[in-house]
């Protein structure tokens, strides 16, 4: 019997630039959501249906609580403080970040005092995601944390190799293959299946984002290798100057202007103009 956990990276912050140094780029800061990004969000819970999973869960900080909640349409969030970003501690003045980010991939074990290691991420979230999987057995459930978290968490099962210190940009692997090369994405899901050990089986993931940053990993080998170029859904104008979705026919609405919650699916190369629906279950 599997079990399906959506885990997802909270939305985009209105602060992501931090001081270099300062106590706060290594630690557990609270930042709020980016009100314009709101709709992104709302778009992932569309597209994925997540709002129809019952069992939510979130880690304690406002930025995933209220990521947690949208997905949801407001359903009742399960906080759960195991699901919080990486304790960076106090910080050794004389490391840069990116040498702190470098030595914590070098050796799990390393961390500054009062902060986490890589293998201190793993055990707590490993803990938290039994708890979750136990309580939804055969079902599916809805999870809310953060970047260094997620990336992590996945090296219990994953191959991840650090390829850019600087940028954070990672190589995720599953049972040989590569799934993603780069950062983990704001609202970026993976789709997580589980055995009845609580053993991961399965990964898929979802990236919804601008054609514009899509196009800055589409050549990239582990793209271009789970990407289907002949099918996708499009968003609003521009379908027709966009390259990243081949379009074997054209259809008159692609010329005229697109309104809110419109937008094409293209399946085999063929678009269909449709309007995404907000669906609500009823108490």
């Amino acid at each position: 019997m599997n079990t399906t956990i959506y885990l997802v990276r909270h939305g985009k912050t209105d602060k992501t630039k931090l001081v270099q140094n300062d106590v706060e780029l290594f630690g557990n800061k609270e930042v709020d959501l980016d009100e314009s990004f709101i709709p992104q969000i709302e778009a992932l819970s569309d597209r994925l249906k997540l709002y129809e999973i019952e069992n939510v869960y979130s880690s304690n900080f406002i930025r995933a609580k209220k990521t947690a909640n949208i997905l949801s349409k407001g359903k009742n969030v399960k906080v759960d403080n195991r699901l919080g970003e990486r304790i960076g501690g106090t910080p050794n003045l004389d490391i840069t970040p990116i040498q702190y980010y470098k030595m914590q991939f070098d050796d799990p074990n390393y961390k500054f005092p009062d902060g986490e290691s890589i293998n201190d991420i793993i055990a707590r979230m490993r803990d938290a995601f039994n708890d979750i999987l136990n309580e939804n057995k055969g079902g599916e459930a809805l999870v809310v944390s953060h970047g260094a978290a997620i990336t992590f968490f996945l090296k219990k099962w994953c191959m991840v190799d650090l390829i850019d210190a600087e940028n954070k940009i990672r190589r995720f692997s599953f049972r040989g293959k590569v799934f993603h090369e780069g950062v983990v994405n704001f609202i970026m899901c993976f789709k997580l299946t589980f055995n009845d050990d609580n053993e991961l089986r399965l990964i898929n993931f979802t990236i919804i984002d601008t054609t514009e940053k899509i196009k800055r990993f589409a050549y990239d080998s582990w793209f271009k290798d789970n990407y289907n170029s002949n099918s996708g859904i499009f968003l609003g104008n521009g379908v027709e100057d966009q390259m990243l979705i081949n379009i074997g026919k054209r259809i008159p609405d692609m010329k005229e202007d697109v309104p809110y919650n419109f937008g094409f699916v293209i399946k085999r190369g063929t678009p269909s103009y449709v309007k995404f629906v907000e669906k609500y279950k009823e108490n």
